[in-house]
């Protein structure tokens, strides 16, 4: 859990992963991905905020949050995220969104009859093929080679303000249920997510992702997004960052061996703006 408290402590040290503090105080902590600097406001009886400023002068300050929205929204990053991408497989959370269930298989025996197990299985996310559970990969949904698409992909999920439109799929929607399922009853009621579908003669060509105007939206940071993402930043350290959305419940998804992989699934398609 990531507290107000934690970020201040961060903020007040002499030097963090971004850089030590400025010559003059007033102006904040530098941001060098973002050539601004991260600036904590305590005036006026408001809630403590974050803005950012331009790195040279202090001034146009633009995006601010309070402490307690980016303490909260950091923490869902934090639930939401997994050591690497194959644990996720032993999340409940993700299981049950991706419809792990014991299913019936088919084998030949020896004598060459065919008997049935029953195993435990996935529906591959992309083309809807029901593979046992050794079978299925686990597919980062925004690619590991663009990490940057990864971090939008969670910040339109846990916090509408930070791009220029919010999540609307079936994860996204829920990222804060999800974060918050702590026992089967609650994960039981989370809504599962739909499989894609795919036809088997077009889901491997690639371009099935469309960029319409409202997913270009959704992948557009704002002033508030670029502060909360500097905030992180200075918590946790770029790299950090982007691994924990990479590596997110908001951006895995179970896929066959064919459906892998960026050119097959339409996965490039943010990427590549």
């Amino acid at each position: 859990m990531v507290t107000a408290l934690d970020l201040q402590n961060k903020y007040n040290q002499a030097n963090s992963g971004k850089g030590g503090r400025t010559a003059k105080p007033d102006m904040g902590k530098l941001v060098p991905i973002l050539g601004r600097r991260l600036n904590r406001l305590v005036a006026g009886g408001n809630p403590v905020r974050y803005e950012l400023v331009d790195g040279n002068t202090g001034l146009n300050p633009a995006g601010r949050i309070t402490e307690a929205q980016a303490a909260q929204d950091a923490t869902l990053i934090e639930q939401l995220a997994v050591a690497n991408h194959r644990a996720v497989m032993a999340d409940q959370r993700w299981q049950h969104l991706y419809h792990r269930a014991q299913r019936n298989f088919k084998f030949m025996n020896p004598a060459g009859n065919i008997v049935r197990q029953a195993l435990w299985s996935y529906p591959c996310h992309y083309c809807g093929f029901i593979l046992p559970e050794d079978f299925i990969q686990v597919d980062h949904r925004q690619p590991q080679r663009h990490p940057g698409v990864a971090v939008l992909k969670v910040l339109h999920a846990i916090n509408g303000a930070y791009t220029t439109a919010p999540a609307h799929g079936t994860k996204g929607t829920q990222s804060a249920a999800i974060a918050n399922a702590a026992n089967p009853m609650a994960i039981g009621a989370l809504n599962t997510v739909a499989v894609n579908g795919w036809n088997w003669a077009t889901a491997w060509q690639g371009g099935a992702a469309v960029l319409t105007a409202n997913k270009l939206q959704r992948y557009t940071i704002t002033h508030e997004g670029r502060t909360f993402l500097a905030i992180c930043s200075m918590y946790w350290g770029l790299t950090a960052t982007e691994n924990m959305c990479l590596n997110n419940l908001l951006n895995l998804v179970p896929s066959c061996g064919a459906c892998n992989g960026s050119g097959g699934k339409g996965s490039m398609t943010h990427a590549r703006q």
